[in-house]
């Protein structure tokens, strides 16, 4: 007898470049970081050219803007998810992370990367148009890379210590 039960599976199976997005929601203390991080780039290099409170909410708001754009950017790419086949006689099968998963969750990496600083870059040239900010291109592209090696660090390691 068919027992539904016995074939329900409770893993979280998303596409890999969608990772990147994902783990903020697994790892809350990876996301804090990285913004951290980025502020403090901000604050080293625009210190007092812009107001501290100020910046922290347009950064913000923009990360938030760059998240979502960023993963439904994802979804158009290759997902690394392949099927398997669970139950010949039944042809049950399920998804599950094929071989090129690890490659597309960092080439998913880099993309969010660069659809965060795009948008971080264009949203501060829009809102500081009358303030000269020092080489802005260069301080954002800094505070992203930065914020996505903290954010990347913190994931491996919660995965390393096998918290996630």
């Amino acid at each position: 007898m068919y027992d539904p039960a016995m074939y329900t599976l409770a893993n979280i199976i998303f596409p890999a470049p969608s990772a990147v997005y994902v783990s903020t929601w697994f790892v809350p203390l990876a996301t804090v970081l990285a913004l951290a991080t980025e502020y403090l780039v901000y604050m080293r290099v625009w210190r007092g050219s812009v107001s501290a409170g100020r910046l922290l909410a347009i950064m913000l708001v923009l990360n938030i803007c760059s998240w979502i754009a960023g993963l439904v950017i994802s979804e158009m790419l290759p997902t690394g998810l392949v099927p398997r086949l669970i139950d010949e006689k039944r042809n049950l099968s399920i998804i599950e992370p094929g071989p090129q998963w690890g490659r597309l969750a960092i080439l998913g990496l880099v993309v969010a990367c660069i659809v965060s600083t795009a948008i971080e870059y264009a949203g501060f040239r829009v809102i500081y148009r009358r303030i000269s900010l020092r080489s802005p291109l260069k301080y954002v592209s800094a505070a992203n890379i930065a914020g996505y090696a903290v954010l990347s660090a913190t994931v491996a390691v919660f995965m390393w210590l096998d918290l996630i």
